[in-house]
Formats: structure tokens, sequence, C-alpha cells
């Protein structure tokens, strides 16, 4: 444990119970402690990883295809879609105006 560390015990839990304006019971309390040790373990390791020495982020996208083949299929009919709608015409939903010329 460095000297940044937060001490998760039932002083802290109590604290966060109260700021939260939640009550816990000791189960609870339990849990949730055991989860933020949890949690401060991966943030230490996480801080403790060099983003600058390793690049290995980048043979990570590298090999991504961002495109996908579009699958074309039909959904729902324009007439059942509108069928739907409160507010239409023969051929169009009809929505509030929001912009003012």
């Amino acid at each position: 444990m460095n000297k940044n560390s937060i001490v998760i015990d039932d002083k802290l839990i109590q604290h966060l119970s109260d700021l939260s304006l939640l009550q816990f019971d000791e189960k609870e309390k339990k849990t949730i402690s055991e989860d933020l040790k949890n949690l401060l373990t991966f943030c230490n390791k996480v801080n403790e990883f060099d983003g600058v020495k390793n690049n290995h982020h980048k043979e990570l996208h590298s090999n991504l295809t961002v495109y996908r083949a579009d699958k074309i299929k039909e959904e729902l009919l324009k007439k059942d879609a509108l069928q739907l709608a409160s507010n239409k015409n023969e051929n169009f939903f009809l929505v509030p105006k929001v912009i003012e010329k």
C-alpha cells in the first residue's frame, strides 16, 4: 500500500452512506467495501501502465475492420408505421415545429 492509498473501512462506507443519503445493512456494506477494494485495485493497475512506452493499443486498432456489410431487410412497411402515429398525413409523420425562422 502506498502513501496515496485509500483505506476502505466501515468509517468510509458510513461516510459514503451519509453523503448519498442511502442506508445499507451490514451485508450491503460488506459488498460495497469489496467492490470498492476491487475498483481501487483495478485503478492502481491502470495507473501502473505506461501508455507511452507500451503502444499495444495501436496494434489492436490497426487490425479492426471498421466497415460491416449492410443487411437490407424490410422491418416495417410505411403504411404500418403510419398507422401507429398519432399525428400524420398520407405519407409522413407530423411533428411539432422546433426551429423558428
